[in-house]
């Protein structure tokens, strides 16, 4: 059989934090994330647990090498950011401000494997529909039914894309990061709600968005104060950009 390669995503800067945590794995890394978060006073949080279904689990390199049987290499890029478990899940929310988020990332060889069902909105232009039927699905969040997911797109030809859909907000777009740095986006906002946007062309300050930016805003300036090792000066300068 012929390989395709597929082709690296975007590049994308990554942040600080991905190399303060060392060799860490992106799992325990996250681990890590959700645990500061979860120890913080005024934070209540849930998780749910996944498991593969029996004979499944295979570890990280049986997952590769099941995709290198169906032609598909991974760039070694995205490596790192292969995991073996299921999914990765927390759903959060901080008292006093109030800031909610939530962030339910999938096993990304699993879902290059397909066999999910694709995603459906007939109130969007047709070539959107396309695209999101396209999408493998990379976040949501189960928990708040917010509909909002954030889905991986890899064209016959050129870079990967992640694309953001809210179905609330009625919107569906291309977001200007690759797959490395939205995954380590994750782990700096800890999935807070409407983050995504900041690396959107969206204009925030119509009245859809209030919320969205209340809620990053109190993120922001919160977490600036909750976890000083972190730096949140970015994203910040994106939100200003947008309002």
């Amino acid at each position: 059989m012929v390989k395709k390669r597929l082709t690296g995503p975007r590049s994308s800067s990554v942040p600080k934090e991905r190399t303060s945590m060392g060799s860490l794995g992106f799992v325990d890394r996250c681990e890590r994330s959700i645990s500061s978060l979860e120890a913080v006073d005024g934070v209540h949080l849930e998780r749910r647990s996944a498991v593969f279904p029996a004979g499944q689990g295979n570890g990280v390199e049986g997952r590769l090498a099941l995709l290198e049987n169906d032609g598909i290499s991974l760039p070694e890029a995205i490596r790192p950011y292969v995991f073996d478990v299921p999914e990765l899940h927390a759903s959060w929310q901080y008292s006093d401000p109030v800031i909610v988020g939530e962030f339910c990332l999938g096993n990304l060889p699993r879902r290059l494997a397909g066999g999910g069902v694709p995603m459906e909105d007939s109130r969007l232009p047709e070539a959107q529909q396309r695209i999101l039927a396209e999408l493998k699905l990379i976040d949501q969040a189960p928990f708040s039914g917010s509909g909002r997911i954030a889905g991986l797109r890899i064209p016959q030809e050129g870079e990967w894309e992640i694309w953001y859909y809210d179905m609330k907000k009625s919107y569906f777009g291309r977001l200007d990061l690759d797959y490395g740095c939205y995954l380590e986006n994750v782990l700096l906002t800890r999935g807070a709600f409407g983050w995504q946007y900041l690396f959107s062309e969206e204009d925030m300050r119509a009245g859809k968005y209030r919320s969205v930016t209340k809620n990053l805003t109190s993120m922001l300036n919160t977490f600036a104060a909750l976890f000083p090792d972190q730096d949140y000066t970015a994203l910040a300068d994106r939100l200003e950009a947008r309002l």
